[in-house]
């Protein structure tokens, strides 16, 4: 069975985030490592399976941040809104890490 610690994310901080592209690049790494080892995990039990529910968790949530980032993207933000976003996507990528460590 695999585990949560296989899903690697790269050890940036905070300050090298230092635009929405260089962030959905780090979450786009995160989802497609969240797919492969979904798309891997054995035949679990429906409901029943805490480590499989647990990855479409995650997956749901970086799917999630990454909408946020478009949005940021393609609407015209304020400066304010894209720098709460920013920090946002970053305090989400940290909790990932700290979460597979």
């Amino acid at each position: 069975m695999r585990s949560q610690e296989q899903v690697q994310v790269s050890p940036q901080s905070n300050t090298e985030h230092a635009d929405l592209s260089s962030l959905r690049a780090e979450l786009e790494t995160v989802r497609r490592a969240l797919a492969t080892e979904i798309h891997h995990y054995p035949t679990p039990i429906a409901a029943c399976d805490a480590q499989f529910n647990h990855l479409l968790e995650q997956r749901t949530l970086v799917l999630a941040e990454l909408a946020r980032l478009s949005e940021t993207e393609t609407a015209a933000a304020s400066p304010a809104d894209a720098a709460a976003h920013l920090t946002h996507a970053a305090a989400f990528l940290n909790a990932i890490r700290r979460a597979s460590t």
